[in-house]
């Protein structure tokens, strides 16, 4: 699945809504607006806003540079070729499904989620941006690695889920018989 254009997913949160004092050295508005100005001109960019930002801003701003989402994430991602954002949880989801992320942050004044740091490439300064959104969209279509130290985590994973639900099942049963 390579669609063309290259198509990424911005996957908002409300920096600026949250930080006024701008205590964090970026927010949404400015990090995306960075981010146009290095996009390629064929890429296809879809942006899907926290809940709690304003759409209509986000309207405004995306008219004619990105297309604003009106479906859920979840569908949305399965439809492009990686992820870019700030801190958002969706980086961290992506990148252990194995989709090319990149966190933008630059100016920041202290890691927000050291999480994000471990599992995506992060970019702190402006002028670092182009090269990493070439990157992420040359990446396209390849196979993206699990991310540095997660393998041990990741192997295996859904075999031990599926015990735990057996387990917390078992001992459940076992707790209706005694009652009875």
């Amino acid at each position: 699945r390579t669609p063309s254009p290259p198509a990424l997913a911005w996957v908002s949160e409300p920096v600026a809504e949250d930080f006024p004092d701008s205590s964090r050295g970026f927010d949404q508005y400015q990090v995306f607006a960075d981010l146009i100005a290095v996009c390629p001109p064929d890429l296809r960019l879809v942006i899907c806003p926290h809940p709690r930002e304003d759409r209509v801003r986000w309207e405004g701003i995306c008219q004619g540079r990105a297309e604003l989402a009106h479906r859920p994430t979840a569908e949305i991602l399965a439809e492009v070729d990686g992820v870019v954002g700030m801190t958002s949880m969706v980086l961290i989801e992506a990148a252990l499904a194995g989709m090319p992320t990149l966190s933008l942050q630059p100016g920041r004044l202290y890691a927000a989620n050291p999480t994000v740091d471990r599992l995506c490439p992060v970019v702190t300064e402006s002028a670092a941006m182009g090269a990493a959104m070439a990157a992420l969209v040359s990446s396209r279509g390849g196979d993206c690695p699990s991310p540095v130290g997660m393998d041990q985590l990741l192997n295996g994973a859904t075999l031990r889920l599926l015990d735990l639900v057996e387990r917390t099942a078992k001992h459940r049963d076992e707790g209706l018989s005694h009652e009875r």
